[in-house]
């Protein structure tokens, strides 16, 4: 009666949930779980297997525990995703860096064109771009 009562412990307990494939320590091992093939998992009481269910929590199948070359593999590629992520901030940071110290482009001064009449007026014009603002004095 209590050996079945800490299994059923145990079983609860082992239900589990991850945010993303990882390596899980349970009794004593590195287990994969979190991916879509194990989103679920429960321990098997007996053979150092763990139980997959998919989100549906429908049973997808059994995982042994890593391998000491599938943790190294494991703990590798997220060393070198962390030095990747972290040459991108740097990256970013020095480009910030370098538009916070530009100066911004600044707009040239209007053209003001006197312009003579026949009769002594005159008539200025503005021009910026494509448009020209004229008025006669």
């Amino acid at each position: 009666m209590k050996r079945s009562w800490i299994i059923s412990i145990m079983l609860l307990a082992g239900c589990a949930s991850n945010t993303g494939p990882q390596p899980t320590f349970i009794s004593g091992n590195y287990y994969m779980g979190g991916d879509s093939e194990c989103a679920f998992y429960k321990v098997h009481p007996t053979n150092n297997k763990i139980f997959c269910y998919n989100s549906n929590r429908q049973p997808i199948g059994e995982r042994s525990p890593l391998t000491p070359a599938q943790i190294a593999m494991y703990q590798q590629i997220q060393a070198q995703k962390q030095s990747s992520d972290d040459q991108f901030y740097s990256n970013l940071s020095a480009g910030n860096r370098a538009l916070a110290g530009a100066k911004s482009p600044t707009m040239p001064a209007p053209r003001v064109t006197p312009l003579e009449r026949p009769g002594g007026s005159q008539m200025r014009c503005i021009g910026v771009g494509i448009y020209a603002n004229c008025k006669t004095y």
